[in-house]
């Protein structure tokens, strides 16, 4: 039945792409992912060199490249506590 709004689930698993999923899925190592991989679509993400997890999500999330969302590292200045603390949606300038 085909509905309004559909809705998407988006999985990422931070260093482990394809070429280390794909065999242990094969082998029966991962059984829920193997589930979820073959009712749905994957694929892999391709992004900058050296990309800071932080900054490769939030892009992913906003749609926005990290000069407009505002995320350039995993870690943030809280002013309030004055000292640094890994970034949250408080950190972005635009809607995820």
């Amino acid at each position: 039945m085909a509905t309004k709004h559909q809705r998407l689930l988006l999985i990422g698993l931070d260093g482990l792409g394809h070429d280390l999923a794909q065999p242990a899925i094969e082998a029966g190592l991962l059984p829920a992912l193997g589930r979820l991989v073959a009712s749905g679509a994957s694929g892999g993400l391709i992004s900058g060199v050296l990309a800071n997890p932080a900054v490769a999500w939030t892009t992913l999330a906003t749609g926005q490249r990290p000069d407009r969302h505002g995320v350039i590292d995993g870690m943030v200045f809280d002013p309030v506590a004055g000292e640094l603390r890994p970034v949250d949606g408080r950190a972005r300038r635009t809607h995820a």
